[in-house]
């Protein structure tokens, strides 16, 4: 019989728990094993942002790396749940449906934006929204 690794038990009991707390969301959550460490990687499509997943995930990392003394730092271990090093969420994937109703909400208000193409809105999400936000509105940072 297979045992699974520790990352593969915490991927399935996250996966579980955003399955219980956001239940109309589809989440892809994987597990990563690697020489110092292991990590689980957390991705979904429309749905709640992610700091509203950031806060379900959170206490399955056990620590943080401290850049400062270049060292993984344990700063949360606890026994009642799987843990791994690192749980990654990177971003919020957009459906085609909400990117349309984003873009033409920005179309029908922003007059700034009303040229945008879908293609052109697109190329622009690859970038940080807020750059895109400066390069729309020509404002610049800080």
């Amino acid at each position: 019989m297979r045992t699974l690794s520790n990352a593969a038990v915490t991927s399935k009991t996250i996966k579980k728990e955003l399955s219980e707390v956001f239940p109309v969301t589809n989440f892809s959550v994987v597990s990563k094993t690697f020489e110092d460490g292991d990590a689980v990687n957390v991705t979904w499509t429309d749905g709640p942002t992610v700091p509203m997943v950031e806060e379900v995930v959170k206490k399955y990392q056990y620590g943080e790396w401290d850049n400062e003394n270049q060292e993984y730092r344990v700063t949360n271990q606890r026994n009642d749940i799987p843990q791994v090093s690192y749980v990654n969420t990177p971003c919020r994937r957009l459906s085609k449906k909400v990117e349309n109703i984003i873009l033409r909400k920005l179309q029908l208000n922003y007059k700034e934006c009303s040229n945008l193409n879908r293609d052109g809105w697109i190329d622009s999400l690859k970038k940080s929204m807020l750059q895109m936000i400066w390069e729309v509105f020509d404002v610049t940072p800080y």
